[in-house]
This record gives C-alpha cells, structure tokens and sequence, in this order.
C-alpha cells in the first residue's frame, strides 16, 4: 500500500508541479543498459525527463547470449540504474528500440529504490546532455570542478557547481529520502545465458558508464558487473596466432633479404656477404623480439572501464507493461 501512494503521489507532483505543462509523463523508467548513456536517451525518447539513481533488488545484471546488457532474478544481488520518467510516445519508442515486438525484451512493473538526484532531477534528458557534454569539455580544459560536481549527491560537492540553479536556501536543503516505487524494467527472459558483449556495443556502453558514473551510479557496481566486459578497440589476439603472425613474418623477410642477396651476388665482394648474413640474422632477431614485446603490451594494455545498467520506474497503472 504504500509503495502504490509512494509512486502515486510522487508522479502526480512531477506532472502538476515539476515537469512543464507541456508534458505529462506517466511512466518511471530504469535504465540500466546502453539507456544509462543520456544523450542516447535523449534522442531515443525526446520527451524522458531524468529523476535519479535506481537499485533494482533481487536481480544481478549481466551481458546476455546475444551480447546485450539484461538483469536476471538472483536473490543478494541488485542493479543499479538511473530513472527516467517518460510518457506513453516514449514507452512506444522503447518498446521498439528493445525488440518487444520480437520477444527480445518483455516489460515488467518491478519494485525499485528510486534516490532523486539533488542537482539534476527534473531535467530533460536532452537539457541534461548537454549539461554533461559542456561540463566535460570544461574539464578537458583543465576546468574539472563543473564535472566533478555533476555527478556528486552531497550537499558539499553541490554547493560548489558551476551549474547550479536556484538560490542558496534551495541548494544546500537536505538529499531527497529514498523511494519504493514500481518501475518499468524491460527483461529478457528468454536470452538469460551469459554471454560475450558483442563488439558495437563496447563503445555505447563506455558512453552509458561515463554518464551513469556522473549522475550517481557507484562505482563499485560499475566496477563489479560491467568493466570486466569492456575491451580495448582491438582485441588481442591469442598467443598461438601471434607466434604465427611472428614466424611468417620471420620467414617473409628472410626470403626477401635471400633474393636481394642473390641479385647481387655477382658484384658483393666476400666482406659484403658476410655483412650481409649478419644483417640477415639480426634482423631475424629484432623480429622475434619485436613479436614478444607486442604480446606483452597486449598482455598489459586491458582497458578497465564502467557501466551501468538502464531500469525503469512506473506507476501502479503500468503494470501490464513488458521489458526491455
């Protein structure tokens, strides 16, 4: 009962006092793939405000069989997320973006932690993109401290933003307590094995973990669950084909150096020869340390990286809903 009054009472204050009249957003939404990234959001569902940060108990996230992030039931496990709210134009976006149509996802009302963000909540995806896009720029610049307060939830990291809005009173009032809501998650039930993360979705992930980072998501959880999954660009090749690659690359230049050897046969004096093979044989070596030398950068040069997953928060009159 109250975890209905909870959902009920605060959608209704988001949509008659904090959203514009324009909008009327009727769904929370937790994101906790790819959707984690805010300017995908914000291109994939114009109108989704952002609410927060979401744990999603009883669930542990993972990279499914077809290589996609998806939450599977898991008693002591919980997923972290941000909340959206959306209307019903955006759930239809959703619904397609997640393959609902095609089994891929099914849409549950599912019972969520929701933690309003204390800077940024209320704003519009696309506001807040480009929020971060600016105050990542801003820190590449050697300006770090509007990007170091954008994601922080404490009265003191807030107080000293570049962004923020709102006389002093409001900015130093105390976090938002945390909410049981019900949330529209899209879960495949039906692609629930472990898998690979598949190659295109590395970089939208590395995008999703910057922005969730920022916004809230623990870095513990992004650690944990998602940068195991995130390799560099090229991926390193096993050590038996890299031998491989060595050896033949060895044995081309070798027979390269043999012809230009046999050209000039005719006109090389003894000492020339003899140079000649002993620029054969180191040339040979360099090569075969030049093959070690890159199995072991390959070895040492993993790229550690964080994401976090997309859920979504829900009224109590969208529990028909299916996943993503």
């Amino acid at each position: 009962m109250i975890l209905k009054e909870n959902t009920r009472s605060y959608t209704q204050t988001m949509q008659s006092s904090t959203l514009p009249r324009t909008r009327k957003p009727d769904v929370l939404y937790f994101a906790y793939g790819s959707n984690l990234h805010v300017a995908q959001m914000a291109k994939r569902c114009p109108s989704s405000v952002f609410i927060g940060t979401g744990t999603l108990p009883g669930y542990r996230w993972q990279i499914n069989e077809r290589g996609v992030a998806n939450v599977v039931p898991e008693d002591d496990s919980s997923v972290e997320g941000l909340v959206y709210l959306v209307n019903a134009r955006d759930v239809r976006a959703l619904d397609r973006s997640e393959g609902v149509a095609r089994k891929l996802y099914q849409k549950h009302m599912l019972e969520i932690v929701l933690q309003r963000h204390r800077q940024y909540s209320s704003f519009t995806s696309a506001r807040l993109a480009h929020v971060l896009e600016e105050a990542s720029k801003s820190s590449d610049q050697g300006s770090g401290q509007a990007s170091q307060s954008a994601g922080a939830n404490s009265d003191s990291d807030r107080e000293g933003s570049s962004h923020q809005h709102g006389p002093p009173s409001q900015r130093q009032q105390r976090p938002y307590r945390p909410l049981d809501v019900k949330a529209l998650v899209y879960v495949s039930e039906n692609y629930a094995t472990d898998g690979t993360i598949r190659e295109e979705y590395i970089a939208r992930m590395r995008n999703a973990v910057s922005s969730a980072s920022t916004l809230g998501v623990s870095q513990s959880f992004l650690d944990k669950y998602i940068a195991p999954h995130l390799k560099p660009d090229d991926e390193e090749p096993s050590i038996p084909d890299q031998v491989q690659e060595g050896v033949q690359e060895e044995k081309q230049q070798e027979e390269k150096q043999e012809d230009e050897k046999e050209e000039g046969k005719a006109d090389e004096s003894p000492d020339t020869a003899a140079s000649n093979d002993a620029t054969t044989s180191n040339t040979a070596d360099k090569s075969s340390g030049q093959v070690k030398e890159t199995q072991d950068g390959q070895r040492e040069g993993r790229f550690d990286a964080v994401i976090v997953g997309a859920c979504v928060l829900a009224t109590a009159g969208w529990c028909s809903m299916t996943l993503l």
